[in-house]
């Protein structure tokens, strides 16, 4: 294996190309790390392919909720190496950050826009609406509702996650990656 990594990059070729050139299932073992979930929270990188609906079927409609399983004719596999362009950065929610729960639940990916860095004070109606960030605090990552006191970052859990607010020195301690602007999350346990 250490050949081949040498080989692709000598001659600049993508490792997973490779490998399936060989039948080389080295997909299926990055898929088998991502059943079994990471305890930390973590930025992420982009997907290096994604699978896309290419066509839907005439009569479906974008306004009802409906089965994408049963409205798309076709797929086609996207390569995310595309998506490095995109000014969206992802961030993964550990399996044992609870923090957000239930908000947020552990085993979350999450869309993080890192040209919104600054807290919005006021103005949402509940907590659906409340702005959530994605913060840096040199020890990990944490993913919260934030307010700033006096060269302060104040990061506040969901109440009902038993978790306690903490305070970092801004910009010393802890910065803002970025407002949280999409989850995917599942609705049980991963």
């Amino acid at each position: 294996m250490h050949k081949l990594y040498t080989l692709c990059t000598l001659y600049h070729l993508d490792v997973f190309e490779v490998c399936q050139w060989y039948k080389i299932p080295l997909d299926e073992h990055f898929r088998d790390s991502f059943a079994h979930g990471t305890k930390n929270t973590h930025l992420g990188t982009p997907p290096r392919r994604l699978r896309i609906p290419l066509r839907f079927d005439p009569a479906f409609d974008a306004r009802r909720t409906d089965s994408l399983t049963r409205v798309v004719e076709s797929w086609k596999h996207f390569e995310g190496a595309l998506l490095n362009g995109t000014k969206h950065r992802y961030g993964y929610i550990g399996t044992e950050d609870r923090w957000m729960d239930p908000l947020v639940r552990p085993g979350s990916l999450v869309l993080i826009d890192p040209s919104v860095q600054t807290i919005e004070d006021g103005g949402w109606r509940n907590e659906y609406d409340r702005p959530l960030y994605f913060v840096d605090f040199r020890r990990g990552y944490r993913c919260s509702w934030c307010s700033r006191d006096r060269g302060r970052l104040i990061l506040q859990p969901h109440p009902l996650s038993a978790s306690s607010p903490e305070c970092h020195r801004y910009p010393d301690e802890a910065e803002i990656v970025g407002r949280v602007v999409g989850v995917a999350m599942r609705l049980t346990e991963p």
